[in-house]
């Protein structure tokens, strides 16, 4: 593709290697390819390669790369007016940051993919989102890894509410 000079079919070429290389835990070779799909492409495919990015820093433990990508990618995101990929760049800044252990910074990125996910009517996005505002909240008082959905679900509903239902009841409030 190089040789003919077709740069999108380039940069989608870059984007599957890194992939493939992240996915088998060569996370410095998917950084390489990464990288090069990213000056490949416009805003769109500039927002993927550097969303891909910061989920490599991550892996490898590089938080502050991991943060410069997300941040990155949000502007090429909302470059490219891309409702989704701007979720999917906070919703990746805030597992960074989660696993980092800055639970306040994560929990910021967190509520604005939740408010971009009620912007575009995107009700799974918003509630992966909300599962992982409960693993933040839940953090927060000290629950030990909880087991089921519902548990969490549950005490995301009543820490928005600011209420405490009987559990027992939960199903009919679903």
């Amino acid at each position: 593709y190089e040789v003919v000079g077709n740069i999108p079919a380039l940069a989608f070429c870059h984007n599957v290697l890194g992939a493939v290389y992240y996915y088998t835990d060569e996370f410095k070779m998917a950084l390489i390819h990464f990288k090069k799909q990213e000056v490949l492409c416009g805003h769109y495919g500039k927002a993927v390669a550097q969303i891909n990015l910061g989920i490599c820093y991550t892996a490898l433990n590089n938080f502050e790369f991991a943060q410069q990508a997300f941040q990155s990618a949000t502007i090429s995101a909302t470059a490219a007016a891309e409702e989704s990929l701007m979720v999917i760049s906070k919703g990746n800044h805030g597992l960074a940051c989660m696993r980092d252990g800055n639970m306040k910074e994560a929990q910021a990125h967190f509520e604005e993919a939740l408010e971009k996910c009620s912007v575009a009517g995107d009700s799974m996005g918003a509630s992966i989102i909300l599962l992982l505002l409960g693993e933040i909240f839940l953090s927060l008082i000290h629950i030990s890894e909880p087991t089921r959905l519902l548990s969490i679900s549950y005490a995301v509903f009543c820490l928005k509410k600011k209420k405490s239902y009987n559990i027992h009841n939960i199903s009919t409030l679903i």
